[in-house]
């Protein structure tokens, strides 16, 4: 009876504390530095050759243009998708972003699903000891991994668990996922796959 009566209780207290306030992935306020990769297929039939100024082979003329890669205090973001988090929160969730300096290409041919595996295979296995982004931030340091992944809608720690916080790839021509230049695919989950020091991450 007593043993019954203890498992009901903590089966109430993991039911209570799932709550939207405490956010799906992540929590709804603090700082979360997504690591950026920009990649393109190359020999797509799609490949329209130039999209907006992107030309093959090169990150896009304006990477930064989504995301800051560090907001200091007093400071007004000016990346689109930090500045729509920073006023949408009044200024308590700062999402930034830093990207793998060079463009990760891969032939059309040897893609195999959605090509994001070979991305991330490229990019973790490149013969530095660590993976630098374009200013200056370190894999193996931590600076991408500042909050520990719980379940969706419980209380998040903010703390790391060497898992990179959030990979996300940006495909300059990608038709295995659309053939639309204006859309893409979005489905977040977990990945065990070491990067250097971490274990693994969350993807987009």
């Amino acid at each position: 009876m007593y043993i019954l009566s203890f498992l009901l209780l903590i089966n109430d207290f993991d039911i209570h504390s799932q709550e939207s306030w405490n956010g799906y992935w992540f929590p709804v306020k603090d700082t979360l530095r997504i690591f950026l990769i920009y990649a393109e297929l190359v020999n797509d039939p799609d490949d329209p050759g130039n999209i907006k100024g992107w030309g093959a082979g090169t990150v896009p003329p304006d990477p930064g243009y989504l995301f800051d890669h560090q907001l200091l205090p007093d400071e007004e973001p000016q990346g689109f998708i930090t500045k729509y988090y920073y006023q949408a929160s009044f200024g308590k969730y700062i999402v930034l972003a830093d990207y793998y300096p060079e463009i990760v290409s891969i032939d059309y041919s040897r893609v195999r699903g959605r090509g994001f595996d070979q991305v991330l295979n490229i990019v973790a296995n490149n013969d530095e000891e660590d993976i630098i982004t374009e200013h200056g931030y370190s894999v193996i340091n931590g600076d991408f991994d500042f909050i520990s992944t719980s379940s969706m809608g419980r209380p998040k720690k903010t703390e790391p668990d060497s898992l990179i916080d959030l990979i996300m790839v940006i495909w300059r021509v990608n038709s295995k996922i659309t053939k639309d230049l204006s859309a893409g695919f979005c489905f977040p989950g977990k990945k065990m796959f070491v990067v250097k020091t971490m274990k693994g991450g969350l993807y987009l």
